[in-house]
This record gives C-alpha cells, sequence and structure tokens, in this order.
C-alpha cells in the first residue's frame, strides 16, 4: 500500500517540478537570446526568471530527497512501516495517541520521522520541535545517533539530544530532541513555554513507570487541557502526546487515555499494532532459584549471574548461529562473568584447540595487548565493565545439523569462529556500544543490565538468558533514604526480554526463576 502511494507521490510531484524547471530554463535562455546591455528590465526579467529556476531546482532536489527517504523506510522492513497510514491517520485527527507495538517494530526510531515528515510539517518552524522522552540517558544518545543517520545527518543538526547536567547537542536547526523524564520535567512546569517551543511529545516505553514518568504525565495533561480552553489563543497550532510500549495492557492503555483526555475537546485514539516477531520458546529453571532469605537478595544475584554465565557458555558451545543475550542484575555482576567467561573460554581452547592455543600469555590470547610477562590471570588488568574481549574458537558444525540437511553424524565439519564477549549498561561510551551494535565477531555473549530491554534492538539475538532481577534506587523508611537494591524484575520487563530474542528467527528464552 505504501510502496504504490510513495511512487504515485514521486510521479506527480517529479512530473511537475521536471516541467517547471524546463519552462523556466526554456524562458531564461529565450531571454537570454533578446536582452542587450542597454535594457535594465529584460536584465531584471532575466534576473528573476534565473531566481524562480533555482527555486525550482531546491523543489526538485527536496522531492529527491523525500522520496529517497521513502524508500529507505520501505526497503528496512521494519513491521511499523506497514501501518505507517494508520499512524499518521490517527496522529492528524487527534490530541493523543496511544499506541502499542512489539519490541523490536521500530517505533522508537520511526515514528519521530513520521511526524517531522508527514504530520507537522511546517508547523515545527522555528523554535517548535519534538521531543522524544527516554527512560535512560543511554537510550536517548543512542537513538538521536541512529536517527540522526538515518537521515543522513550529524546529531546536534536536524536530530540531537538534550539530557541533564547541561550535556545538550542541539542547534538552531534541531527539530527533534530525545532527552530524559527528568530534564522534561524541568522544561514542561510552565505550559506556556511547553505549548510555544514543542508540537509535539513522545512518551517512549511508558510500561515503565516511575516517579519522573508519572510528573511527565501530568504536565503534559496540563498542557493539553490548556490547549482545551475555550479561550486557548492559537488553537489552529497543533500539540500532539503519543504514548507508546511494547508490553503495557489493556487496562493500562484506558488509564493514559482517561488521564490525558480529560474533555471532548481532546480526542483520543488507540492503536494496537501486531509485529513480525518470531515464536520464543519459555524455558523455565527454578530449580536454580536459592533463597533469598537465607543469602540475601544481592547473593540471589551472584548465584543467578554465576548460573547465567555457565548457560551462555554451554549454548555457544552447543549452537553454532545467533548471538546471545544475558540480563544480569547490575554492573557488577557483569564485571563478574566478564572474569569467569574468560577463565572458562581459557579452558575450553586449552582443551579442543583453537586459534588462541599457541598464544604465549593471557593477552595474546584474548586480543588486549600487553607485556609478554604477564601470563596469570592475576596480572590481567582489564576494566571489564567497559572492556569486553574476543577468541577464536574450533565448532563442530554438525552438532547443529538439521536432520533433512544430509550430514552424517559422524561426519564432523570443523570451522573456526570469532567470538566476542561484551558488557552492555548504562555507562558505556559511543564507540563501546557500537561494537555491539555493529559488530565484527561472529557470535557475540552479551552481559547486560535492563538497559537492553528497550531502546534500539540488537541485532541477530537468538537466545536470551534473564535472571529476573535488576537494580533499581528505593525509598527506606526505615533509615529515610533512597539505595540502589536488586528486585525481581516486573511482568512487562520479562515480555520485553523474551521479545529480544524472537526480532529475526524463532528463538529460546531460559527464565532462572518458576513460572
Amino acid at each position: 500500500e505504501f510502496k504504490n502511494e510513495a511512487i504515485r507521490l514521486w510521479k506527480n510531484s517529479a512530473h511537475f517540478y521536471l516541467k517547471r524547471l524546463e519552462d523556466l530554463t526554456a524562458l531564461a535562455l529565450e531571454q537570454t537570446r533578446i536582452v542587450s546591455d542597454s535594457d535594465p528590465a529584460s536584465l531584471r526579467e532575466t534576473v528573476r526568471l534565473d531566481s524562480d529556476r533555482d527555486s525550482g531546482l531546491a523543489l526538485w532536489k527536496e522531492v529527491v530527497f523525500n522520496f529517497d527517504r521513502e524508500m529507505a523506510q520501505f526497503k528496512s522492513r521494519l513491521p511499523i512501516y506497514s501501518h505507517k497510514g494508520r499512524i499518521l491517520e490517527a496522529v492528524r485527527n487527534h490530541c493523543v495517541v496511544i499506541l502499542t507495538a512489539s519490541t523490536g517494530s521500530g517505533k522508537s526510531t520511526q515514528l519521530p520521522q513520521y511526524l517531522l515528515d508527514d504530520v507537522l510539517g511546517s508547523s515545527c518552524t522555528g523554535n517548535r520541535r519534538i521531543a522524544v522522552l527516554q527512560p535512560r540517558r543511554v537510550n536517548a544518545i543512542a537513538l538521536a545517533a541512529r536517527v540522526s543517520s538515518e537521515r543522513n545527518g550529524e546529531v546536534g543538526g536536524e536530530v540531537g539530544y538534550r539530557l541533564g547536567r547541561g550535556e545538550a547537542m542541539v542547534s538552531d536547526e534541531t527539530r527533534v530532541e530525545f532527552m530524559t523524564h527528568g530534564l522534561f520535567v524541568q522544561l514542561a512546569r510552565d505550559s506556556s513555554r511547553l505549548l510555544r517551543f514543542y508540537s509535539a511529545v513522545i512518551l517512549d516505553e511508558a510500561h515503565e513507570r516511575s516517579v519522573e514518568v508519572d510528573i511527565s504525565l501530568a504536565l503534559l495533561r496540563n498542557a493539553l487541557q490548556r490547549v482545551g480552553d475555550a479561550d486557548y489563543k492559537e488553537k489552529e497550532t497543533p500539540f500532539k502526546v503519543i504514548v507508546m510500549s511494547a508490553t503495557i495492557s489493556q487496562e493500562q492503555v484506558q488509564t493514559f487515555r482517561s488521564h490525558l483526555c480529560t474533555s471532548d475537546a481532546i480526542t483520543g485514539a488507540v492503536l494496537d499494532l501486531p509485529g513480525c516477531t518470531f515464536p520464543v520458546r519459555i524455558v523455565y529453571r527454578g530449580d536454580l532459584q536459592p533463597d533469598p532469605k537465607v543469602i540475601g537478595s544481592g547473593g540471589v544475584g551472584s548465584i543467578l549471574g554465576d548460573y547465567a554465565t555457565e548457560m551462555a557458555l554451554d549454548l555457544l558451545e552447543s549452537t553454532s548461529c545467533g548471538h546471545i543475550l544475558v540480563f544480569m542484575p547490575g554492573e557488577s555482576s557483569i564485571e563478574r562473568a566478564m572474569r569467569s567467561s574468560l577463565l572458562l573460554m581459557k579452558k575450553h581452547i586449552e582443551k579442543t584447540g583453537g586459534a588462541n592455543k599457541a598464544a604465549k600469555n593471557w593477552y595474546d590470547m584474548f586480543g588486549f595487548g600487553g607485556d609478554d610477562k604477564q601470563s596469570s590471570e592475576e596480572d590481567i588488568q582489564v576494566d571489564f565493565k567497559t572492556m569486553g574481549f574476543s577468541v577464536n574458537i574450533i565448532v563442530d558444525e554438525s552438532k547443529n545439523a538439521h536432520p533433512d540437511s544430509g550430514m552424517l553424524k559422524a561426519e564432523k565439519s570443523k570451522m573456526k569462529m570469532r567470538v566476542g564477549f561484551y558488557p552492555f549498561h548504562g555507562k558505556l561510551m559511543a564507540a563501546d556500544r557500537d561494537r555491539i551494535l555493529k559488530p565484527r565477531d561472529d557470535r557475540l555473549v552479551i552481559f547486560a543490565t535492563n538497559i537492553a530491554e528497550t531502546g534500539l534492538t540488537i541485532p541477530n539475538i537468538r537466545y536470551v538468558i534473564d535472571t529476573g532481577l535488576e537494580r533499581r534506587v528505593t525509598f527506606n523508611p526505615d533509615t529515610g533514604v533512597s539505595q540502589m537494591v536488586t528486585v525481581p524484575i516486573s511482568q512487562s520487563s520479562m515480555n520485553q526480554r523474551a521479545g529480544r530474542a524472537g526480532r529475526i528467527a524463532s528463538g529460546v528464552c531460559i527464565r532462572l526463576y518458576s513460572e
């Protein structure tokens, strides 16, 4: 449907501007032939025709650019593109749109572009922009970089980000701003200021409820109420609120709608967009769950982290394709898992052989670089909270041969494979994230915190191991202060994590807890 629409728009616009450009060029050439130096009026007319021709050429370039971008969105094959028409119609006709779409559908990167190109148009001129609220700083930065790249620009140009503590990459040309809820709360306290500077606000990952998210919703409600007032002077200026999530329930959807649409003048639409995710088989391992009353929540996190590490390496050895994503409680458990993986991979190489077997020391074996004299585990000085490692191993493809492939059980197909082990959390620099989002390794084992649940989708994930835990700031009424503790995840987070395994093919999610 949208491919045909894009082609129709292209033909109509192309024919119009090309014909106008040809006419202007012909007129300009004709005027040039009859112009003499003593005829100022003819010279002025020639200058005017040249100016019109330049304007036509600029419009022509804009049409070509828009068509190329539309085709790029079509070729990306993101599930949300097939519903673009429904989304645009809902946003044009309603003040509030609540959208649910499966994880990995492309809503975080594509919807801001749809609004900018097809709905708001010239209403975003000047200082009026689109704000996209993200629950975490790293998501805002990464998404701004991705959208800028898709639009052939640089971060801080047409697309940028704005965070707390004065950290920002924006300019006078910026029209889409990715930001955290904390900063938005500061900007939106004054409804007049919010309406003056922003045409739309997209609240992404709405299922991640927090105090800042609730305050953001309250401030958006105040802004919408002002738009709905009869004495609002700028009725022709649109202000849109879009709430997005992959896992919110129908009850939550109705709660959001009733909270934001407080009058007949503020209309709302609900879109539940089916995705094209593949089936994910869920495996529960509640037998591995220790008793938190005996060892505490931190002890549970350490034990489950060790189980998850061993399970990831077992999957690496027993399967031949697809990346492995392991959800750990926090950064300390990630560092512990990375060091354990280093030890276990060294033993694996020494046992089975591989391209790294002849290495003189740990640094050579895992590509860290360093002094040849350092050869023991104790000598390894690597910050595994930010640095990963890669290793070449030999795998037996026959272990994963399909029954109909014709490969005999006794037949052994050996191949060399480069495997990368990387941490993934909110404190990583952009270059460290790119090693995961744009990998050079054949397979990846990624130890991540809950930031991998949302935002940019890590490509080619086939296996997810979920410890069912996360580190979260909670208020302790006994001490009167907030503290970081290890707590079980919510049902929506469980669904988000499992969905990461079914993005490109059928996958498996192993949950280290009972059903």
